[in-house]
């Protein structure tokens, strides 16, 4: 398992001065634009489409192929992917929280930087989390290319569910504002990390299912 998340890393290692530079023009991005929202958002989607780059490459070389030759069953590959995910998501999200503290202190008034609340960001990682977990088991079912639309889909779908969601509460008067009155902001992120550890265990077992009943 570690040799297979370490083997990503190293593939990944080539793309990493892009990375560097990436981080920094949306650092400056932020600072230009007084808002730290975009590069935070673009961030986490970094980090949430690594493990389709990693899975291009595989599929480059036939790594699977190989790898089932090896004491290396087929559900450790697949888990090394979603740990992979959890790993890059994790290190987009705290990059994002430590750009957003480091802004903070930049400006004399600390209050213009503050783009996200604890529950907005949280349900933005959830949607990007949600997108992948739906979008993972299709990549070894039809491949990566294919997979990337599905997910660029399932963040559409996802974020226009919300969005729509969000219209029809305000019409019958569930909106979305009165939302602290029914959870705390410490809850609210709870639910959002407890919707997706279930949709990630789902969406693992889906996949696991679908790779063995595909031909390698």
């Amino acid at each position: 398992m570690k040799g297979l998340i370490l083997k990503d890393f190293y593939l990944l290692k080539s793309y990493g001065k892009q990375y560097v530079l990436i981080f920094g023009a949306m650092i400056i991005y932020a600072l230009f634009m007084r808002s730290s929202s975009f590069a935070m958002i673009y961030f986490v989607l970094m980090g949430s489409t690594v493990v389709l780059s990693s899975m291009s490459m595989d599929e480059a070389v036939s790594f699977h192929k190989f790898a089932l030759t090896m004491p290396v069953n087929l559900s450790t590959i697949i888990k090394s992917k979603y740990i992979l995910f959890l790993i890059t998501i994790g290190i987009g999200t705290a990059v994002s929280i430590l750009m957003e503290l480091v802004l903070t202190f930049v400006s004399s008034d600390a209050r213009i930087w503050i783009s996200f609340g604890r529950e907005e960001f949280a349900a933005t990682v959830t949607v990007f989390v949600l997108a992948n977990a739906i979008s993972i088991p299709f990549m070894f079912k039809l491949g990566v290319e294919k997979a990337r639309y599905i997910n660029i889909c399932s963040m559409l779908a996802v974020g226009g569910f919300l969005v729509i969601s969000a219209t029809m509460g305000d019409k019958i008067g569930l909106s979305i504002g009165r939302l602290d009155e029914i959870l705390s902001s410490n809850e609210f992120v709870g639910l959002c990390i407890a919707i997706g550890v279930i949709s990630l265990t789902v969406s693992y077992l889906v996949a696991v299912k679908i790779a063995e009943n595909k031909e390698w």
